[in-house]
């Protein structure tokens, strides 16, 4: 008898002698269907599907989408972002994270977390483009990391978003 097998999306599929290893896909948890084909000797074929169910297990927080980019006046501020709506952990409620920020414009952009809401504010004088990284870390340690585009104008410019950044 010889075997084959058609892996899912998110499970890889692996044939080695008489055992099967199923390898699911980085922080992929959920069912998918995996087929499964036998052959005789003769040519006579007979194919089956089974569910393979991945549970998750430790998985960390995973950025979904790049986040609109910033563009606040002097003066201003901005808190349209709204972490859950970037962000996704399977194995946490998003309201257990502990958010981290760091920005590589130090003392150009005051940056504040309340809750999930990410909250800007540009300093005085500080007027062209910020990047600010967010990281989200879970309750075991995992963590991802996004970047945020800002851009400060002079106080004629009104607060608005942009299209997201790619990457």
């Amino acid at each position: 008898l010889t075997w084959a097998a058609t892996p899912s999306n998110n499970i890889a599929v692996r044939l080695k002698g008489d055992q099967v290893v199923l390898t699911p896909a980085q922080d992929f948890n959920g069912s998918e269907r995996v087929k499964f084909v036998v052959t005789d000797q003769y040519g006579a074929r007979d194919s089956t599907f089974t569910v393979v169910t991945v549970r998750p297990v430790n998985d960390g927080p995973v950025f979904t989408r790049a986040f609109l980019n910033l563009t606040i006046p002097m003066g201003g501020r901005d808190d349209s972002i709204v972490l859950n709506a970037y962000l996704r952990d399977v194995d946490h409620d998003l309201s257990d994270p502990r958010y981290v920020y760091f920005y590589q414009t130090a003392d150009s952009v005051l940056v504040n977390i309340q809750g999930l809401r990410v909250i800007v504010t540009p300093v005085p004088g500080a007027l062209g483009d910020k990047k600010i990284d967010i990281t989200a870390i879970d309750p075991d340690g995992a963590r991802a990391t996004r970047t945020l585009a800002v851009r400060v104008t002079p106080a004629s410019n009104r607060s608005r978003t942009t299209s997201p950044q790619t990457g």
